[in-house]
């Protein structure tokens, strides 16, 4: 029997060219699907360093930061923010900040008679939290900056992949904030 390679060879192109076009397609998914991803993490990271430098905004003592022990740990930061009262005038704000698994937790002390505290907990895929004194070329602390740099990554069962769905996507948001406003004199 003498094969018919005019008849053979058309399909087997087509099915060449329908199998490449489906690849292609998964590829293009892919590579969307990882974009989204690694934007969505990024987007975290970036909104919880805003969060904290907006709640750093306000720190009334800030030398607190550098006379108080504990007051900066590697996943905490202590600090008193002063409040704008029109009837009381100044009011000190205990504020704490804070990582509990993957959220970012600030706790404020709203009447320290009571003990009443309001508590505001972001879900934010947080994967690490540092915060530290910033120092200088001979390591001696930098009164009034601090560091804190936050680290989020992406939980795998989220993914919407076809493959390497245990690969994790990491964004990391770095920031350096000055805690006392330029006009305010040194002690």
């Amino acid at each position: 029997m003498a094969a018919q390679f005019d008849l053979l060879i058309p399909p087997v192109i087509v099915g060449l060219l329908i199998i490449l076009i489906f690849r292609v397609n998964a590829f293009m998914m892919d590579s969307s699907v990882d974009t989204r991803l690694t934007n969505d993490v990024q987007m975290h990271a970036d909104l919880i360093a805003d969060i904290i430098q907006e709640e750093l905004r306000g720190a009334g003592n800030s030398n607190i930061l550098t006379t108080a022990p504990g007051t900066v740990q590697p996943d905490s930061l202590e600090f008193v923010r002063i409040l704008v009262d029109p009837v009381n005038g100044l009011t000190p704000l205990n504020v704490k900040i804070k990582r509990d698994e993957r959220n970012l937790i600030i706790y404020r002390d709203v009447d320290i008679i009571d003990d009443a505290s309001d508590n505001t907990i972001y879900g934010s895929q947080i994967a690490s939290l540092e915060f530290r004194m910033a120092t200088d070329n001979h390591n001696n602390i930098i009164p009034n900056v601090i560091r804190f740099r936050v680290v989020t990554e992406s939980n795998p069962d989220h993914h919407v992949r076809f493959r390497d769905d245990d690969k994790m996507v990491r964004a990391v948001a770095e920031r350096e904030v000055f805690l006392r406003h330029r006009a305010m004199t040194m002690n």
